[in-house]
């Protein structure tokens, strides 16, 4: 090999080596653009099935507000499991919940009774289509003559996702708790 030859080679060598210098501001800036978008990408599939989640909740304080344990059959899976604290017999499936919360707002309707429940979460996990939450609740009960009641409990429950993209509860808990237990929680 020649000495100019040699040479052409190592011009050629630091073109390239020009050319990919240029370029790795670029790359980066792509690289950091395509992993930032993941990120958000993943950040809001996260925040819409919190969202998605949260609304299994709202749907089950309009039941309350309404006394309307219908409501319930689209809120809980079919082969739910459902631990009523508060029964002789605690474990009850989709029917047995149902059938307690009709109980619940016959009763009430029966003595002139308005409901409103309020949830606080502790925590919440999210796994594909299985999540948990665990938090406190605030049972609002107001008399016939507007005078409110309050009671409190803490709950735990899993919900799946259906194939149909609907969250629903597929196990619930819950015992009493306190209004500083509730009143804790931000």
């Amino acid at each position: 090999m020649s000495i100019s030859q040699r040479t052409l080679n190592w011009i050629t060598l630091l073109e390239y080596t020009q050319i990919i210098i240029m370029r790795i501001p670029f790359l980066v800036a792509f690289l950091m653009l395509f992993f930032s978008s993941t990120f958000v990408f993943a950040q809001n599939k996260t925040q819409s099935e919190n969202d998605m989640i949260d609304q299994v909740y709202k749907l089950f304080g309009n039941a309350y507000k309404f006394k309307n344990a219908d409501m319930f059959k689209h809120l809980y899976t079919e082969d739910c499991i459902f631990l009523d604290s508060e029964a002789s017999s605690g474990i009850k499936n989709q029917a047995g919940a149902i059938d307690s919360f009709r109980e619940m707002f016959e009763n009430g309707s029966r003595d002139g009774l308005k409901y409103e429940i309020n949830f606080k979460f502790t925590r919440r996990d999210v796994i594909e289509s299985i999540a948990y939450d665990a938090g406190y609740y605030e049972l609002t009960t107001i008399n016939y003559e507007g005078e409110p009641s309050k009671s409190y409990g803490k709950f735990l429950t899993i919900l799946k996702k259906g194939e149909d993209g609907i969250w629903r509860i597929f196990a619930d808990s819950y015992s009493k708790s306190n209004e500083d237990a509730y009143m804790a929680i931000n």
